[in-house]
């Protein structure tokens, strides 16, 4: 099962990997980091399509997620207070994760035009914020690390972010399983619910007007 360590203290993230795209010198690596609820796993059927493409596919557990380093007593308080502290230690460990898969894994820098080689990273829906967190806290990786970036990194993918993931007040009306009273009591049955509610394909009556008041589920 592979990892890597992100600190000193010994945190680790778990990952797929479809590894080097034989033939290709020049192939990019793009790195996924799955949202809430799911695991890695979602893009299972995403990697045999990689090397199709010249691309190798690496999908991250975050943290808390199967394979990967559980959370402290008290790193769990931090996220649950919304200290701003968690979002500089995810910066790192996402930084930290990009430069030891350069480093071991020996990838293509990014060619002259930027189209091919080095580093894309993506993150889906809650996972955007793994992307965000880099990109906002930049003077908090370490000079030697965000060189090593500088080279590689060429592109970040926000696929499907939540509002939330840009700090944004929850739209009026909107729906949240995790907010939802009838699950208060028990978190497992609102992942399940989430599941469920976020798979789920709904018809609108007026797609023009935008309104999502008229729903038909």
């Amino acid at each position: 099962m592979p990892t890597a360590s992100v600190d000193s203290s010994g945190t680790e993230l778990f990952f797929t990997d479809t590894g080097p795209v034989r033939g290709a010198h020049n192939y990019t690596t793009l790195v996924i980091v799955h949202g809430i609820a799911f695991t890695g796993e979602t893009f299972h059927r995403l990697l045999p399509y990689g090397k199709r493409d010249k691309v190798r596919v690496v999908v991250v557990n975050r943290r808390q997620y199967d394979g990967s380093s559980k959370y402290s007593d008290a790193e769990l308080q931090a996220i649950n207070s919304g200290h701003a502290s968690v979002l500089r230690k995810l910066a790192l460990e996402v930084a930290n994760f990009l430069v030891w898969f350069v480093r071991t894994q020996n990838i293509p820098l990014p060619t002259e035009n930027k189209r091919a080689g080095g580093i894309c990273l993506m993150g889906w829906s809650l996972g955007t914020v793994s992307c965000l967190s880099l990109l906002s806290h930049p003077g908090i990786v370490p000079k030697i690390v965000h060189s090593k970036l500088q080279n590689y990194l060429r592109k970040i993918i926000l696929y499907d972010p939540p509002h939330c993931a840009f700090g944004y007040e929850k739209p009026d009306q909107a729906y949240d399983p995790f907010q939802d009273a009838g699950f208060a009591d028990n978190m497992g049955a609102a992942f399940d619910h989430f599941c469920y509610w976020a798979t789920a394909s709904f018809d609108h009556r007026g797609l023009a007007t935008r309104s999502t008041s008229d729903l038909d589920f």
